[in-house]
C-alpha cells in the first residue's frame, strides 16, 4: 500500500485535520503533472561528473537529485500561465504570493 493512498483514507476518516508542505514540494508536484513524461532519470546522480552535471544544465534540465526536470516542458510552459495571472492581478491592484 503505497502512502497516498494512506493519507487519502486518513483524511477520508477525519484522522487528519491539516497537511504542511514547503514550496517546493508543490511546486515539483505541479511540475510532475504537467511534465512527467518528460522527466530525465538519473540513477547514479551522486557519481555525476562536474562535465556531466554542465550538460545536463546545457541541455534544459534542471537536476534535482536522481530526477531532471526539463525546463521547457516543465517551467516554460506553466511561465505564461502564471505570468498572466500576476500581471491580470496587478492591473485589478490585487496582491497574489507567488505560488
Amino acid at each position: 500500500m503505497n502512502s497516498e493512498f494512506l493519507l487519502r483514507e486518513m483524511i477520508r476518516q477525519g484522522k487528519v485535520d491539516i497537511i504542511s508542505c514547503t514550496g517546493a514540494n508543490l511546486e515539483e508536484d505541479v511540475m510532475n503533472l504537467v511534465a512527467h513524461s518528460h522527466y530525465k532519470r538519473v540513477p547514479n546522480y551522486r557519481d555525476l561528473t562536474p562535465q556531466q552535471e554542465w550538460e545536463l544544465l546545457e541541455n534544459h534540465y534542471n537536476r534535482v537529485t536522481d530526477t531532471c526536470i526539463p525546463e521547457e516542458e516543465a517551467f516554460r510552459r506553466l511561465q505564461k500561465h502564471l505570468v498572466k495571472q500576476w500581471k491580470d492581478a496587478e492591473g485589478k491592484r490585487r496582491t497574489l504570493f507567488p505560488a
